[in-house]
């Protein structure tokens, strides 16, 4: 992978808006390389608090933007990906293998993460030392 490829890819997610309000839509099929394990959302972050902060040996995910706004940052130790999610229509798919932090959450931040596996504390490296150990090995 070249320094200017990016690490986590854009997920399509179709995004209707009428009278009624706004419907967004991902369609699962070929769209999520995954069978989806686990759904789950973050909400309420305090200003200047960050989560993540972690990397999964096996773990892959899509991080949706329900509301509101928020980074995600990746990593595989060499190069770096960011990206700012601002809209309801905004999603990335984020591989395995990669250290993740989601920060700059704005008051009204719903982040939504559907992912490949239940939780398995066993898949969490916490420590970025560590992360790039693993990398090199």
């Amino acid at each position: 992978m070249s320094p200017t490829e990016s690490l986590i890819k854009r997920v399509p997610v179709a995004s209707i808006l009428d009278a009624r309000g706004f419907l967004g839509v991902c369609e699962l099929e070929g769209v999520v390389p995954f069978s989806i394990k686990r759904i789950y959302y973050i909400s309420d972050v305090p200003v200047g608090k960050d989560r993540g902060g972690h990397g999964h040996i096996d773990l892959e995910q899509v991080f949706l933007c329900l509301k509101g706004s928020f980074q995600l940052s990746v990593t595989d130790g060499e190069i770096s990906d960011l990206q700012l999610l601002t809209s309801p229509g905004d999603g990335f798919y984020v591989p395995k293998g990669l250290w993740r932090d989601v920060a700059e959450f704005s008051n009204d931040a719903v982040c939504l993460v559907l992912a490949s596996a239940p939780y398995d504390a066993s898949d969490y490296i916490h420590n970025f030392s560590d992360f790039l150990e693993w990398k090199k090995s």
